[in-house]
């Protein structure tokens, strides 16, 4: 079998799809990867560099288009599986205008129309995956609510399936190590983007450090907002609070001293960062949004709360006081990280191009 890749960047692979990526190169598939950006090279596979942009309407994006277009009428692949929106795009209308005879499999992380989005989001972004739908022989959605909208709304995709992510490791020799350290870490694992909402997160360390004076906030994560966000910090008097600690691999780095995530996104697919906290037992505070509902049941493993700095340090001051809740929190999420496990995740996967 020959499976064709597609995203917008290579950083894409590296971060999500490896595990799953070793274990089709362990059953023989032929693995090519296409994207922009540079390549964390992997033996057995083979990378193609398409250039693709995130603004949809991106000259380059007309030369990812034909790059993509001629690859797939050279090496006749059996499966192309395409990620991010872009990547979704371009990957599905070429593969629809090359007429091979090949599976077409897009996983949406996290559509960009949800609940209480704008009716501008709804009438560009639902459209546009509306009518993708129809050259999609797999449509996969990795939260409730994204499958049951495609449901709602009669998605044409061959099929239309519900799979968890792009799936966790599970860590060994992990313990729970709340309060070990002099200050009270903070984290938040994301892009520094308006989506992230690192914002809030400055806010919520501003209120907390009046009952909790030194609790400081480890941003980790490169991105466009950098700088605004370094201005922002500067205006609320908490240069020595908060740590941006750019982009780091491996994480463990970061998790293994933090005491706390506080996740501020405000849209979402299926955060890996709340699901790397469960795996390494660090109790979760986050908004209640699609896709962190999915992974968090308020009060019983973790934190929901509404995106609001106050509610949300009053969540995280609570656990600073009761750290008995936080640590059955992590025990409970520990208990739930099963469905969530790459090896599962991956036999999902396998079973969809297989099938």
């Amino acid at each position: 079998m020959k499976i064709l890749f597609v995203a917008n960047t290579s950083r894409f692979f590296s971060n999500f799809l490896m595990p799953l990526i070793h274990d089709l190169l362990d059953r023989g598939y032929a693995v090519y990867l296409a994207s922009s950006g540079d390549w964390e090279v992997m033996d057995g596979v083979v990378y193609v560099d398409i250039g693709i942009q995130r603004e949809p309407f991106a000259r380059r994006n007309w030369g990812a288009f034909k790059a993509l277009l001629a690859l797939m009428k050279q090496e006749h692949f059996d499966i192309v599986h395409c990620h991010t929106p872009m990547g979704g795009v371009l990957a599905r209308l070429a593969a629809w205008f090359s007429r091979e005879k090949m599976k077409v499999v897009y996983t949406a992380h996290g559509f960009h129309f949800f609940r209480g989005s704008s009716l501008t989001s709804w009438l560009a972004y639902f459209t546009i995956e509306y009518l993708l739908s129809w050259v999609t022989d797999d449509l996969i959605l990795i939260n409730q609510e994204d499958y049951a909208c495609a449901h709602q709304y009669r998605f044409h995709a061959g099929h239309i399936h519900l799979v968890h992510g792009v799936g966790i490791q599970r860590v060994d020799h992990v313990s729970f190590h709340f309060k070990d350290s002099e200050k009270f870490e903070m984290t938040y694992i994301a892009e520094l983007s308006d989506r992230k909402n690192q914002y809030l997160a400055i806010d919520v360390l501003s209120v907390i450090k009046k009952t909790i004076p030194d609790a400081v906030l480890n941003l980790v994560g490169d991105g466009p907002n950098l700088d605004r966000y370094k201005q922002y910090v500067t205006e609320r008097g908490l240069v020595d609070s908060v740590i941006f600690h750019g982009y780091i691999k491996p994480i463990e780095s970061i998790l293994n001293y933090s005491d706390i995530i506080v996740f501020t996104s405000i849209q979402e697919g299926l955060p890996v960062a709340v699901m790397e906290a469960m795996a390494y037992l660090i109790p979760v505070v986050a908004t209640d949004i699609r896709g962190c509902r999915d992974l968090i049941e308020d009060r019983v493993n973790g934190v929901l709360e509404a995106v609001n700095a106050d509610d949300i340090a009053a969540r995280v001051v609570e656990l600073y006081q009761n750290p008995l809740i936080a640590l059955e929190y992590t025990r409970k999420s520990s208990e739930r990280l099963d469905r969530f496990e790459a090896k599962k995740v991956n036999k999902d996967y396998i079973k969809i191009y297989e099938s």
